[in-house]
């Protein structure tokens, strides 16, 4: 007499997929808050130089790019995270 093979996804497997998800929440609120570090304590603006008038626009910084793509890319770690551990797929 052969052991049985256990049924495919199993509660292990479904147990992981939903550690996953917990672990993509946290990376996403993790950037969520380096995004606000970073908007609160780095430089997001160049200063302007000498001899321009200061009544123009600002001048774009790398961070004032990157900043964005952070925090959309950390808002959809989030939402991937929630799908993995309600649905456990």
């Amino acid at each position: 007499m052969s052991p049985r093979n256990p049924p495919p996804g199993g509660f292990r497997q479904s147990l992981g997929d939903r550690l996953v998800g917990l672990w993509l929440i946290l990376g996403g609120v993790l950037g969520f808050g380096l995004v606000y570090l970073m908007w609160k304590f780095a430089p997001a603006s160049m200063p302007v130089p000498p001899g321009m008038p200061t009544g123009l626009l600002p001048i774009a910084s790398p961070l004032n790019c990157v900043l964005p793509v952070t925090a959309i890319g950390s808002s959809l770690l989030v939402l991937l995270g929630l799908k993995r551990l309600i649905t456990g797929e």
